[in-house]
C-alpha cells in the first residue's frame, strides 16, 4: 500500500529528527519502505517535507508515527500511485487570490517569550464581513499559522466573504493550559477590538481549527458559553460566537491520554495540561470540551476520519453523542478510511466536497 506523509518540525529539532531517522533506518523495519522524499522551507520558519511510503499494512505507519512521537507533526493519506499522490498533496481547491487581501505578521499579544502574531485575510471589498478565527494544530506543541496548507484554507474562506485571522499561540511544554488557551481567547478579543481594521463584523464570529486547533476551538465554544466553566474567559460577549468548524479534534483529553499511554506515544496531552490527571482533576475536566457540552453553545461541524492514527474516531463520535444528549446543534461527518489531515493529503472526492461544506456552513451560520 502507498501512503503520502507530510511532516513538519521546527529547525531547532533537526538534530533530534535526524537521529531518529538514523535509528529507524538502522532498524530496517519489516514491511516499510521510503519510495521518495522531498523537503522545502517555503516562507515557513520550519522544516517541511513530504514522503511517499510503501507499507504492508497500516500498523507499519503506526509504528513509524510512534517512533517519532511529538518530535514532528505527521499526516498520512493513502494513494493509488506515486505520481497521483505527489500531485494531490496540499489544499485541493482553487483559491481566488484577487478576492481578498492578506496582511501577515500582525502582533496581537505581548508575552515573556515575545509577541504572538496573526495573519489577517480581508475580503477585497469594503463591506463588513463575518469574522473567523483560525487556530492551527500540531499536538499543542508544534506548528504555526503557516503549517499544513493553512494559508490556502484561510484564503479559501476569505475568498467567499469571510474575514479571517489565523493565529499563533504559545506551545507546550513551555506553555501549558490554561495559558495557551488564554492566548486564543486574547486573539478573539484583539480581533473584536480591531474589527474596523480587519473589515469584520464583531457581532458574527466563527471558529475554525484542525487537530489540536480543533480541540481549542471546541473548548472555546463550549467553555465561554457555559456559565459553570471555572477557567479563563474572554472579554468578548460569548453570544457573538455563531459557528464552529473542527477537523479531527481531540475532545476527551483523559481518554486520549489513556490511548497515548497504551500506544507508547510521547506525552502530548500531559505536556499540554502541565499536570498529571490525579494531581489536577479539575484542570483536566476544564480542558476537555466533552465535559462542557450544553444546549446553548453555537452550532458545531466536525470532520473525522475512521483511520486516524493520532486522534481516534471515537473522540468525534462520543462527543457527538454527548451533543445529541444535550440537544446541542451539530453536524458530524465521518470519512471512511480518512487519516489525520485527510483534507490536505491526497483528499478524495468526498473530502474535497466536505471542504466546501465547511465553508458553506460558516457562511450560513454567520449570515
Amino acid at each position: 500500500m502507498l501512503f503520502v506523509a507530510e511532516y513538519t518540525f521546527p529547525w531547532d529539532a533537526l538534530p533530534t529528527v535526524a537521529a531518529k531517522r538514523l535509528e529507524w533506518d538502522a532498524a530496517q523495519p519489516a514491511g516499510f519502505r521510503f519510495v521518495g522524499e522531498w523537503v522545502w522551507k517555503d516562507r515557513d520558519p520550519a522544516f517541511r517535507g513530504i514522503a511517499v511510503l510503501e507499507v504492508d499494512d497500516v500498523e507499519a505507519l503506526n509504528a513509524f508515527a510512534l517512533h517519532y512521537g511529538a518530535t514532528i507533526t505527521l499526516a498520512f493519506h493513502a494513494a493509488s500511485d506515486v505520481m497521483s499522490a505527489i500531485t494531490q498533496i496540499g489544499f485541493p481547491l482553487p483559491v481566488d487570490r484577487a478576492a481578498y487581501r492578506k496582511t501577515g505578521g500582525i502582533a496581537y499579544k505581548d508575552t515573556p517569550d515575545g509577541p504572538l502574531l496573526l495573519d489577517a485575510y480581508r475580503p477585497a471589498d469594503e463591506h463588513r464581513h463575518p469574522l473567523v478565527v483560525m487556530i492551527h494544530g500540531g499536538g499543542w506543541a508544534r506548528g504555526g499559522r503557516f503549517e499544513m496548507g493553512l494559508t490556502r484554507w484561510a484564503g479559501y474562506l476569505a475568498s467567499a466573504g469571510l474575514a479571517v485571522v489565523s493565529i499563533d499561540y504559545r506551545l507546550a511544554p513551555q506553555t501549558t493550559y490554561p495559558e495557551s488557551f488564554q492566548d486564543c481567547l486574547d486573539a478573539v478579543d484583539w480581533a473584536v477590538a480591531h474589527a474596523d481594521q480587519l473589515g469584520a463584523d464583531p457581532q458574527r464570529i466563527g471558529l475554525w481549527g484542525d487537530s489540536a486547533g480543533g480541540h481549542l476551538v471546541l473548548l472555546l465554544a463550549t467553555s465561554q458559553t457555559n456559565p459553570s466553566y471555572g477557567g479563563p474567559r474572554m472579554r468578548t460577549d460569548a453570544a457573538r460566537l455563531r459557528a464552529v468548524a473542527a477537523l479531527y479534534p481531540p475532545t476527551d483529553l483523559l481518554s486520549l491520554d489513556r490511548a497515548e499511554r497504551r500506544g507508547g506515544i510521547a506525552r502530548l496531552v500531559r505536556d499540554f495540561i502541565g499536570a498529571e490527571p490525579e494531581d489536577s482533576p479539575q484542570r483536566w475536566h476544564d480542558a476537555s470540551p466533552i465535559e462542557l457540552v450544553h444546549a446553548a453553545q453555537p452550532p458545531i461541524f466536525i470532520l473525522q476520519g475512521t483511520r486516524d492514527l493520532l486522534v481516534p474516531a471515537s473522540q468525534a463520535t462520543k462527543f457527538a453523542e454527548r451533543l445529541t444528549a444535550a440537544g446541542a446543534p451539530h453536524r458530524l461527518e465521518i470519512v471512511e478510511g480518512g487519516l489525520h489531515g485527510f483534507d490536505r493529503i491526497a483528499p478524495d472526492e468526498r473530502a474535497i466536497g466536505l471542504i466546501g461544506d465547511v465553508r458553506e456552513f460558516l457562511k450560513e451560520k454567520l449570515g
